[in-house]
């Protein structure tokens, strides 16, 4: 029996660079696609979910504490609002982007105060 090898290999490189140019079209079309606020909302979460916030921090006074244990990166704007059982008592932001959030409750005494901050953030 006489197989045509030349023949076979055509068609397997004609298989492989067709897998190739639909992996490509594949990458491009994805590539395109990628949200850039679902970074920005990574960073964020990253940042309220890994600093260690105490309730001291919340406290008029101490705004800048919270502004240091944030980690955001230089090439992200960012503000800050601050409540404290649901009232909005601190706010800097001044433009609109992606929105991170976290809620606090702090017991003392028996008595239970609920902090929450929204992180707004901004590619600059």
């Amino acid at each position: 029996m006489n197989l045509n090898n030349k023949g076979f290999v055509r068609i397997f490189e004609a298989s492989i660079a067709g897998i190739m140019l639909i992996l490509l079209f594949g990458y491009l079309i994805s590539s395109h696609n990628v949200a850039y606020t679902t970074n920005l909302n990574f960073y964020g979460y990253n940042a309220l979910y890994s600093s260690d916030l105490e309730k001291e921090d919340f406290e008029m006074g101490n705004v800048n504490n919270i502004y240091s244990k944030l980690n955001i990166p230089n090439r992200i704007g960012y503000g800050i609002e601050l409540y404290k059982n649901k009232t909005l008592y601190y706010s800097d932001v001044n433009k609109d982007g992606e929105v991170a959030y976290r809620t606090y409750v702090f017991e003392n005494n028996g008595t239970v105060e609920i902090y929450a901050i929204k992180l707004v953030m901004w590619w600059k």
